[in-house]
């Protein structure tokens, strides 16, 4: 019998993979809502197999038809944990008990920003997750940062301005403003 690498088969190896711990939870389910939207597009004959699908065309294919409603950082970040997803799923279905998923890994206490890329175990550079630097997202003060924040699966925000040193205390701080801007916000 062959390996199904049907888009069907990949969501319910990812809900299984966050589910077992294979991935992190949220990984699995941000791979697998990314496929969802993105992929809802295709026909049944397009979804037959991950591996004759066209990331890069789909995407424009997406875009095209949610132009209005999708930003493009949001496209970005879909197109990025579509392409992890898929280049998981096959190896997982071609070396079969052998296949070990990408790790990420950064140092303990050090910020996600700015941080290189680390080497998996394989020798490759792995570039699965985001390693968001100042200079990617065209901030020019050393100082502060400037990082994009998917609130919902339809809107990304960015959040500039943030001192590098940024405190727990002054995160509280502004997330307490945050919640005053919220269009239900009672007060209490």
């Amino acid at each position: 019998m062959s390996a199904n690498y049907a888009v069907d088969e990949l969501l319910k190896v990812l809900k299984i993979w966050g589910d077992k711990g294979t991935l992190k939870k949220g990984t699995a389910v941000s791979y697998k809502t990314a496929i969802e939207r993105v992929f809802s597009i295709l026909d049944e004959k397009e979804k037959s197999d991950v591996r004759n699908i066209d990331v890069e065309s789909v995407i424009r294919r997406f875009q095209n038809l949610h132009e209005a409603d999708v930003q493009p950082s949001s496209v970005r970040v879909y197109k990025s944990r579509i392409e992890s997803a898929i280049r998981s799923f096959v190896a997982y279905r071609d070396l079969g008990p052998s296949w070990k998923p990408e790790v990420k890994t950064r140092e303990r206490g050090k910020p996600r920003n700015g941080s290189r890329s680390v080497t998996s175990d394989a020798g490759e550079n792995n570039t699965q997750g985001s390693d968001i630097s100042p200079e990617s997202l065209g901030t020019k003060h050393a100082e502060t940062l400037s990082l994009p924040f998917p609130l919902r699966s339809d809107v990304t925000v960015t959040v500039s301005g943030l001192p590098r040193d940024l405190t727990t205390t002054e995160c509280f701080r502004l997330g307490a403003f945050l919640k005053t801007l919220a269009a239900d916000f009672d007060g209490k």
